[in-house]
């Protein structure tokens, strides 16, 4: 089990890294509400309710994205992988992508050169997107915004 020290904290305390194979063993065991946890950096992030400003602007740029890309080249909220050196503890779950063949010829995550565009919509994470998502997304090579 790997661990990291929480930042901060006693030296003492620890956290668990989490893998993909692991996050995954929690939703097919019916671990409460594991289908809304997203898996950055090997932590289990929640995806929080969405408040109405960020249901509204998901709704406007789908939709948007729908027109310029076609609807069958978009995905929402959708897990999708990243680098290779990235994968074993990261499986994030972008608002929305744009994708370079239709959606209904996946079997697995979109992999970074079958997407065209990554949008997060934020108000309450927007640094943390801008950051943290953001590197993650720049290092396998797809355009966010």
């Amino acid at each position: 089990m790997s661990t990291l020290p929480i930042t901060g904290a006693e030296p003492s305390l620890r956290r668990k890294v989490w893998t993909r194979e692991e996050a995954q063993r929690l939703v097919d065991s019916g671990f409460p509400n594991a289908e809304k946890l997203e898996l950055v950096q090997g932590e289990l992030i929640d995806r929080m309710g969405k408040r109405h400003p960020h249901v509204l602007w998901h709704n406007l740029v789908r939709q948007w994205l729908m027109n310029v890309f076609g609807g069958n080249f978009v995905q929402s909220e959708d897990p999708i992988d990243v680098a290779p050196e990235d994968m074993p503890t990261n499986e994030p779950e972008p608002d929305l992508i744009a994708t370079t063949k239709s959606v209904r010829e996946f079997t697995t995550n979109p992999k970074p050169d079958e997407i065209r565009l990554v949008v997060e919509i934020s108000d309450t994470t927007v640094k943390y997107d801008r950051t943290v998502k953001a590197s993650l997304y720049a290092r396998a090579g797809i355009q966010e915004h």
